[in-house]
Formats: structure tokens, sequence, C-alpha cells
């Protein structure tokens, strides 16, 4: 709903979950549901405690072993380096971005580069800010990722 500029409706569609998981466990559909709530929060510019849900949903994830899975594990540093960025918190942003080029996928390329030049955008580097963003363009082109190679053209 977020893509279609409707954070209501999506609020509404997260209000009505039906699933309840059993006391004291964590799912893949909490990951999800965690992950809505905070991208709808990045949205708005509504980040008030996003921080601190995830660092939360970490400990969750955790016990739950779904950090071993990949994709899990690098949409939720993507995400922490997104929300760090925003509060300003540029270490952790950093941080994240390395953690998330690690990963050795090629979205994880695309996104740390991507977090990497918000980090030097924030510091007032703006020649490194461009120069990441150029890579994230030739990396976003490879797997295809057009519409983060179109999100760094517009940020460039």
């Amino acid at each position: 709903m977020l893509a279609r500029d409707d954070p209501e409706r999506a609020q509404h569609e997260l209000d009505g979950r039906v699933w309840e998981s059993p006391e004291g466990t964590f799912h893949l559909q909490h990951w999800y549901e965690l992950r809505a709530i905070v991208e709808r929060q990045i949205y708005l510019g509504e980040l008030a405690g996003a921080g601190e849900r995830v660092d939360a949903a970490l400990k969750g994830l955790a016990r739950s072993l779904l950090l071993r899975v990949q994709v899990v594990r690098t949409e939720v540093r993507w995400l922490r380096g997104r929300v760090a960025l925003l509060e300003g918190q540029d270490a952790l942003a950093a941080k994240m971005a390395r953690l998330v080029e690690h990963e050795q996928a090629p979205f994880g390329h695309v996104w740390g580069a991507l977090l990497r030049a918000g980090v030097r955008a924030a510091s007032g580097d703006k020649a490194g800010a461009a120069a990441a963003l150029e890579a994230v363009i030739a990396a976003a082109e490879k797997p295809p990722m057009p519409l983060c190679a179109a999100m760094a053209r517009r940020r460039r």
C-alpha cells in the first residue's frame, strides 16, 4: 500500500492481521509484520521507536534461528541500517552497510552501497556519496535491481 501512497490502508491491513502465534515464539510472520511497520514509519517520517523495535526483534529472530537464512539476515541489517541513518546514527549505519555487503549476495552489494552513500552524504562528503551512488547504479544493473538503480540515479 505504500507504493500506492496509502499509508492509512497499510496500517489498516496491519491492524487486521488474523494469525496468532504461540506465546514466546518468533516466526517469519513476525519479521514480515515488523518490516511492514518500520517501512511505514520510514515512509511517514515517524521514526520514534523504530530502531528500538528492530533491535528488540533481533533477539526473537536469533532465538528462532531465522537469522541463519541469508535473505532474512540481510533484510534485517538493511532495515536497521536505514533506520540508523535516518536517526543520525552514522556509525551504526556504516556497520550495517559492511555486514550487508559481507553477505556476498548481489542485493547485499547494492543495499550496502546505498547505505554507504547515505553515510557519506550525512557526513557532508558529497563526492564520496556520488561515487557510492555510481557504484549502486553499476551493481544494481547486474542482478538486475532497476528500482535501486533508478533511486541512485535520482539521488546523485
